[in-house]
């Protein structure tokens, strides 16, 4: 006889310790008539729920330029960035006994 999933430790199937990491990498300059700073940046965060993950890449660009004896003056900020979220389908090959579980305890009352 089946104990239906009562004795699996569910915490243990779906969840896990998270973890994340990000690294940044900028270089800039400074000269007589501007300046300019670009940054470049990478992030990765895993869920606490199995199968999920967030990445995210980061890019920013920022110049200062001064012309005519300072009296026109020139500036771009920009910024672009991708994120990516996972979350697969298997979470829910892992909620689908449970669900199943739920279902019966309500059928039952």
């Amino acid at each position: 006889m089946s104990n239906a999933g009562s004795s699996t430790d569910w915490q243990d199937v779906i969840f896990r310790r998270s973890t994340s990491h990000n690294q940044n990498l900028s270089y800039s300059k400074s000269h007589d008539s501007g300046s300019y700073i670009a940054t470049l940046g990478f992030g990765n965060q895993y869920g606490i729920v199995e199968n999920s993950n967030l990445e995210r890449l980061t890019a920013r660009l920022n110049l200062n330029q001064r012309f005519l004896d300072d009296k026109l003056r020139l500036t771009f900020n920009g910024a672009i960035s991708r994120v990516h979220l996972l979350f697969l389908k298997e979470i829910y090959c892992h909620l689908k006994p449970l669900i199943g579980l739920i279902k019966n305890i309500f059928y039952l009352l």
